[in-house]
C-alpha cells in the first residue's frame, strides 16, 4: 500500500512510498480534552468534505457503532442536507446494531435503507464469495460487507465508510487486553504460574471466570473470551507482538499444534508489523500493528472488495493521511480511559446521539460463527473440512478433533471459519486451472 512503481523496458523501479503516521512509543499527557476534541473535529470535517466531492450522489455504510454514525453526522453537516444510509442487520442481537443505527439515521434525518441477514444467505453466498477472492482471506465479516454494498449499489455508487476508526483511535477490546497484559507482567513469576495454569482450564471454565471478574479489573466485556484469554496468558511468556497478535488472529498455538503444524507460521509477519515498537506502552504497539498489518490486509482489502465487486466505490475518511496524523499525535486521555476505548469520538458522538449509542459496547461488524457453524452452516462446514483433509494440507485426525470440540461447545470459529474459507478458495482456483 501506498507504493509507485514504474515498469519499462521488462523493469521494475518502485519510485517512493506515501508511509502511513506512526504513533509515539509512549505517549504524553498534554492539552486539555476539549481542545483536543475540536482538532479532531475539524480534520474529520475536512477530510470528509473532500471524500463527499464526486459527479453522483454520495452514501454512507451505517452500522450502528460510533465510527459511521460520527462519518454520517458530519457528512450530513458537511453536506448541508440528508444523505442516504444503508444498515445491515444481523439475525442475532449480540451482534445487531440496528436499533442504534436506526436511532442515529431518525436524529439526522437521513433516509434509511436497512436489509437482513440470516443463515440462509450465509449457506447460499459463502462458497461462490470467498471462492472469488484473489487470495484466501478468513474473514467471516466479507458477507454482510458485500451484501450491505449490494444494498447501497442500487441507490448509489459512492458510499463513505467508518472503517478505521479502531485502528487510529483504539477501539478494539484487544487494546485494552494489552494494558492488562502489562500490569500482568508486573506480577513476575506469579504471571508465568498463572498462564500456566490457565492453559490447562477448560473454555467453558474461562469463560466463567472471566465473566465474572471482568468488571472487577476493569477489563472489557467481551464475547466468547476464552480463546483470548488463553492467547494472552501463554503470551506472558513471549514478547509483545505476539501476544498482541493472537488476540486478533484465527489460530491458537494449540489449535495450529493440532493440525500438524510445528510452527505457527504468523510469527515472522507480526514481528515485522511490530518492528520498532517492542518496548512501546499497549496504544503504541496497537496502533503500530493495526496500521502495518490489521488495515492493509484485513479490513480494507475487504471493504475494497465487497464493494468493487459490484461497481461501488467505497472511501474510508477516517484513514486520510492527516486524520492518522492526528491520531497518532492523540494523548492517551483522548484514547482510552479504564476500560473504554475512542473516548474523542465517544465525546463527538455523545453531543450528536446522546448517550446511548456514545456509550454502547462495541459489537463489531460480523456474523455469529460460533453459533452458526455448529448449527445451520454445520453442514457446509462438515462437507468442506472432509474435502481439505482429502488434500492432506493438515492432520486429518487434527481437523474431526477441531470440530467435535466446537461443536461440544468449545469455541474454535474462528479457525474452522479460515479452513473453510481455504477450501472454497483452493476450489475455485481448481476450476480456473481445469
Amino acid at each position: 500500500p501506498g507504493e509507485l512503481v514504474r515498469v519499462q523496458g521488462g523493469r521494475a523501479e518502485t519510485l517512493g512510498m506515501v508511509a502511513p503516521p506512526m504513533p509515539p512509543q509512549h505517549r504524553t499527557h498534554q492539552g486539555a480534552l476539549n481542545a483536543v476534541e475540536s482538532e479532531v473535529q475539524e480534520v474529520l470535517k475536512d477530510s470528509i468534505r473532500a471524500h463527499l466531492v464526486s459527479d453522483v450522489e454520495v452514501g454512507t455504510l451505517l452500522s450502528g457503532g460510533i465510527d459511521s454514525a460520527v462519518v454520517t453526522a458530519l457528512a450530513v453537516e458537511v453536506h448541508g442536507g440528508p444523505v442516504r444510509a444503508f444498515t445491515l442487520a444481523v439475525d442475532d442481537p449480540a451482534l445487531d446494531e440496528t436499533e442504534l443505527a436506526t436511532h442515529a439515521a431518525r436524529t439526522l434525518g437521513v433516509r434509511h435503507h436497512v436489509l437482513r441477514v440470516g443463515p440462509d444467505q450465509a449457506r447460499a453466498r459463502l462458497p461462490a464469495l470467498l471462492g472469488s477472492l484473489d487470495e484466501p482471506l478468513a474473514d467471516p465479516s466479507i458477507l454482510p460487507t458485500r451484501l450491505v454494498a449490494e444494498l447501497a449499489r442500487e441507490h448509489v455508487k459512492v458510499v463513505l465508510s467508518g472503517d478505521g476508526g479502531d485502528e487510529l483511535f483504539l477501539g478494539y477490546t484487544r487494546h485494552r487486553f494489552m494494558d492488562a497484559l502489562d500490569r500482568a507482567r508486573t506480577l513476575g513469576p506469579l504471571s508465568t504460574w498463572a498462564a500456566r495454569a490457565g492453559a490447562h482450564l477448560p473454555a467453558r471454565a474461562l469463560d466463567a471466570a472471566y465473566g465474572s471478574l471482568h468488571g472487577v479489573l476493569g477489563l472489557p466485556d467481551v464475547v466468547a473470551p476464552a480463546r483470548k484469554l488463553a492467547a494472552a496468558a501463554e503470551s506472558l511468556r513471549e514478547d509483545r507482538v505476539l501476544a498482541y497478535g493472537r488476540l486478533f488472529r484465527a489460530g491458537t498455538p494449540a489449535e495450529l499444534t493440532r493440525l500438524g503444524l510445528p510452527h505457527d507460521p504468523a510469527i515472522p509477519v507480526l514481528r515485522a508489523a511490530g518492528e520498532g515498537y517492542d518496548g512501546a506502552d499497549a496504544a503504541g504497539l496497537g496502533q503500530a500493528v493495526d496500521v502495518r498489518l490489521w488495515l492493509p490486509d484485513d479490513i480494507l482489502a475487504k471493504v475494497d472488495r465487497a464493494s468493487m465487486a459490484v461497481g461501488l466505490e467505497a472511501r474510508v475518511p477516517l484513514i486520510d493521511v492527516e486524520v492518522a496524523r492526528v491520531a497518532a499525535s492523540l494523548p492517551g486521555y483522548a484514547l482510552r480511559s479504564g476500560s473504554t476505548g475512542k473516548v474523542v469520538l465517544r465525546r463527538l458522538a455523545e453531543k450528536r446521539f446522546g448517550p446511548g449509542l456514545a456509550r454502547a459496547d462495541k459489537r463489531g461488524f460480523g456474523l455469529p460463527m460460533r453459533d452458526w457453524l455448529a448449527g445451520p452452516l454445520r453442514p457446509w462446514r462438515t462437507e468442506a473440512l472432509a474435502s481439505l483433509s482429502d488434500r492432506g494440507l493438515f492432520d486429518g485426525h487434527g481437523l474431526r478433533a477441531l470440530q467435535e470440540a466446537h461443536d461440544t461447545g468449545t469455541d474454535h470459529a474462528p479457525i474452522l471459519f479460515a479452513l473453510c474459507a481455504l477450501e472454497m478458495w483452493l476450489r475455485a482456483r481448481a476450476s480456473v486451472v481445469a
